[in-house]
């Protein structure tokens, strides 16, 4: 009963390990899929015919702009493969009185049949009025070798400010100022966030994937092993079993602890083949627990069952040595409870019978005998 238990688990885990994996190849394939078409397929060129490189410059954020707003302006130069070029650079160019704030990694995009380059800033400006991003001149070398030149257009911008409009200093300075405005919190960065939910999601639906199949074939392969019954009758493995326990001779030899070992696995071998309580992996607590909680034997049953367990796990955990009496005494009382339970003619024995259609009677012999161990159980260092 124990090995089939045994390699189900080990398939059980071997399979989740390997849906995982898969999971994960998939996954991993498909964004490489997703990145290689990209390499493969990029965006074609918007240079004409005869148009070896293009350039602009951009304002990435629409007016109106303000004293003290950061101005995000972008330099973008599109070019052939076999064109070399410079990038220009609005650090070198007279910007006063803007001032660049901050300048951003160069950006390179494969083309079709070319590149495109890109350098972001983000511009302040401490005045208002007009200003000029000034226009610069980008060299480039084309595939015949010759220098040349490409114009850079400059840009216009318009730098406003907040305060009343059409009024001289002296008329500013008498203005009552605005009261003090609490502290402006930082924009969210959402990225973070949003990785993070998509990494729970992921593996969620690994999770649920995973639970899903493996349920699914875990419960079949437990069904086909579990819900079949035995070849044999329940009581007849049981007492062959007893038989054996009888003829190795642990109480002749004073091997106790192997004797109430084999003992007790029997008991619970039986009660899973006749009642299909699955007793071989539980403990004795668990099992009493069950037992009680869905009322599947009868009150005589159950105190049977635990007075024999407990002392059971006495022997075999507690390093308990019991009276000779008691051991044969516990030998009987088990014989007669399989004798007790065992199928008959009433009970369909073809398939297992649940623990709720016993309704067999006791024999007063054996709750006397489990009453006598009961209160004689006296052990022995």
């Amino acid at each position: 009963m124990t090995e089939p238990k045994t390699s189900l688990k080990k398939d059980h885990h071997r399979l989740s390990l390997k849906l995982i994996i898969i999971i994960i190849a998939v996954i991993c394939a498909g964004w490489l899929s997703f990145a290689g078409i990209r390499f493969l397929f990029p965006k074609s060129l918007t240079l004409k015919p005869g148009e070896l490189i293009r350039s602009k410059m951009t304002l990435d954020a629409p007016g109106p702009h303000y004293i003290g707003d950061l101005i995000p302006v972008t330099i973008s130069v599109e070019s052939r493969n076999g064109v070399a070029f410079k990038m220009p650079d609005l650090a070198d160019a007279n910007l006063k009185p803007l001032e660049i704030k901050e300048r951003l990694p160069l950006v390179t995009a494969r083309l079709q049949g070319g590149q495109l380059q890109k350098m972001s800033y983000r511009l302040i400006a401490w005045g208002p009025g007009i200003y000029i991003l000034p226009a610069c001149k980008v060299q480039y070398k084309g595939p015949a070798g010759k220098i040349r030149t490409c114009r850079l257009a400059g840009r216009r911008l318009q730098i406003d400010s907040l305060l009343p409009k059409n009024k001289t200093v002296a008329e500013l300075l008498k203005l009552d100022p605005k009261g003090l405005k609490g502290p402006v919190g930082l924009p969210p960065r959402l990225t973070i966030l949003w990785w993070s939910l998509a990494g729970i999601g992921l593996l969620g639906l690994i999770w649920a994937l995973s639970y899903y199949v493996l349920r699914k074939y875990f419960h079949k392969e437990t069904k086909s092993i579990t819900d079949i019954p035995p070849s044999e009758p329940a009581h007849v493995i049981a007492l062959r079993r007893l038989e054996g326990i009888r003829a190795a001779g642990y109480l002749t030899n004073s091997d106790f602890k192997t004797f109430y070992s084999e003992l007790s696995e029997c008991t619970r071998e039986y009660l899973e083949n006749r009642f299909q309580i699955r007793a071989l992996e539980m403990t004795t607590e668990e099992f009493l627990i069950y037992v009680s909680s869905n009322r599947c034997l009868k009150l005589e049953y159950e105190l049977i069952l635990k007075e024999f367990l407990k002392a059971s796990d006495l022997v075999k955990f507690a390093k308990h040595l019991p009276l000779l009496d008691e051991a044969n005494q516990s030998l009987e009382i088990v014989n007669q409870f399989i004798e007790t339970t065992k199928c008959s003619e009433a009970i369909k024995c073809s398939e297992a019978t649940k623990c709720s259609e016993a309704t067999i009677e006791i024999p007063e012999e054996l709750t006397s005998q489990t009453g006598e161990l009961s209160s004689n159980k006296k052990y022995r260092e």
